[in-house]
Formats: structure tokens, sequence, C-alpha cells
């Protein structure tokens, strides 16, 4: 069932009080952006129906510094608008799939690769985001032409030297 309000991401410090929201909006398929300015909210920025139940997405915000927001959807702008430019304040109430507002519903469902940004991205580099990692079993070539054997149904414990200091050295079966 669709749950009311429900937050991929609420920063703020309590209710209506400096939030950047990134949910649903009510209980529509409506995937909406907003940011507050002290208890001042901002514009909301609304991709109507952009929200498919039962179904992986990939959604991403954008807002600049001039507060023009940009939402995609599996890395295709799907709405545009202005919301209030984030203040500059530290939010103490930072969730993802819960809200701030106490009323609103928990998010209910599955997510994966939550990042924040301190800038807006290029539609390019969002597109670059939304392209699923594929992996294969095939051989890879690096730019010097030497065949790199995949580790397929291989325990990892064999090619790890953890000797490195804070780095994971990934190593051949041979050393």
């Amino acid at each position: 069932a669709v749950k009311n309000w429900a937050r991929f991401l609420d920063m703020g410090q309590g209710e209506s009080n400096d939030n950047i929201l990134f949910a649903r909006e009510n209980t529509t398929n409506n995937l909406i952006f907003q940011s507050w300015g002290g208890g001042t909210g901002g514009s909301y920025v609304r991709a109507t129906g952009a929200i498919e139940l039962n179904k992986w997405q990939f959604f991403a915000v954008t807002i600049d510094t001039s507060g023009n927001v940009t939402l995609y959807k599996n890395g295709t702008s799907v709405a545009t608008g202005t919301s209030t430019w984030p203040w500059a304040v530290t939010r103490t109430n930072n969730y993802i799939g819960k809200s701030n507002w106490s009323a609103d519903s928990y998010y209910q469902g599955y997510m994966d690769d939550i990042r924040v940004y301190n800038y807006a991205m290029s539609a390019s580099q969002i597109a670059l985001l939304s392209i699923p990692p594929s992996f294969t079993n095939d051989p890879i070539i690096n730019t010097d032409g030497i065949e790199l054997k995949p580790y397929a149904a291989q325990s990892l414990d064999n090619f790890i030297d953890a000797g490195q200091g804070d780095a994971i050295l990934l190593k051949s079966p041979g050393g």
C-alpha cells in the first residue's frame, strides 16, 4: 500500500524548520522536492506520476545556488522548477525513509546507493549515475592489452592482501 508523504530523504531540524525533502506527495505517485529557509517552505517541484509501484527506479534531484531544481527519473529530467536555496545551517534530523513531520508515514520499500553532494550535478553526470552496473565473466582487457582474468565463483578471501596500510589490494591467486 502507498504510504502518506513517505520520504526518500528529509533533512532538517524538526517540522517546518530548514528542511530539505525528497518524497512522495500525499498518497499519489507524484515525486516532489521542497527546501525550506528557516520556517518558510519553498515551492514544491513536482514530477506528476513519476513513481511506479513495485519497480526499481533511479531518482535524483539537483538544486543550484539560484534555487533552480531538476527532478530526474532513470537519468532523464522529468520536472523542473524553483524552490528556496537551502540555508547553510547544521541540520540535526537527517533521515532516510523517515519524515521530520510526525504525522507522515515511513517509506516502505527498498532503497540503494543514496548520495548527497554539496553541488548540483550536471544532467550528464546524473545520466551516468543512473546506468545500472553490469557484471560479466568475460576477460577484461586493460589499456596495455594485458588480459586480466575474472575471479568468478571464487572466494574473495583468496585475493585480498590487507598489508598495504588502509587500502585493500586485490591480488591474483599466484601472489
